[in-house]
């Protein structure tokens, strides 16, 4: 309490001083037990809200402060956050003619501009148990033209998938580390803490060390859910 502050306090009505004081005297115990989360580097999990993907899947009560809110919105109140658990879909069936010449680790990789063929693969592996075929020699695709016809018109089926399963990896791996989260908190019970942070630090890059940031304890409460997808 500064000098100001008790000088009013002396002009005041015995009531009243005693009212603000008891106030003051809350408030000072309040923050002696409250301690104050300034940095995050020593904590185990941590989970940014910016990382919540914009998905009909997620829901942030904290983007109504950062968008603009939706004329269907109404008065509806969103939960801090509320994640569905996407259901990831596979590829486009492979034509059997393709199977050999597509390299199976690409094809689910939804990451890639599209997936990568062999430009050579033994013979065998289009004639099948041959005793008449050296194992040593080599098909090319340049001679199937018909094969890298069929491919290109695959790689039009499969862009459309890997756009949508980015998007749905992104919620995958944010409702992974919360549903992780959840669990610790889960079986840990009291002995877990966690916070809710706000990050006052405009204008600068996200780390992991934070000085200008205040944290508040979160309720024990999963918004996690199942896909009806």
């Amino acid at each position: 309490m500064d000098r100001t502050e008790s000088n009013e306090i002396a002009e005041m009505s015995p009531e009243r001083d005693k009212a603000i004081r008891l106030l003051m005297y809350l408030k000072d115990l309040c923050a002696l037990r409250t301690t104050q989360v300034r940095n995050v580097k020593t904590f185990d999990q941590v989970f940014w809200l910016s990382d919540l993907p914009h998905h009909r899947l997620c829901r942030s009560a904290i983007w109504h402060l950062t968008d603009p809110p939706s004329p269907t919105s109404g008065q509806h109140v969103d939960p801090w956050i509320e994640i569905r658990k996407p259901a990831l879909k596979s590829p486009p069936e492979l034509p059997d003619e393709l199977e050999p010449w597509i390299k199976d680790e690409e094809l689910t990789d939804s990451s890639l501009s599209e997936p990568g063929f062999y430009e050579q693969i033994p013979l065998l592996a289009l004639q099948g148990d041959s005793g008449n075929t050296d194992p040593n020699t080599l098909a090319s695709i340049n001679d199937y033209p018909h094969v890298f016809d069929k491919w290109v018109n695959y790689v039009e089926e499969w862009k459309p998938w890997a756009d949508e399963d980015r998007e749905l990896q992104k919620v995958q791996k944010a409702y992974n580390q919360l549903f992780n989260i959840y669990q610790r908190q889960e079986k840990l019970g009291n002995s877990m803490r966690l916070l809710s942070g706000l990050d006052f630090s405009c204008g600068h890059r996200r780390t992991v060390g934070r000085s200008s940031a205040i944290s508040l304890p979160s309720k024990r409460e999963s918004n996690l859910t199942e896909s009806e997808e």
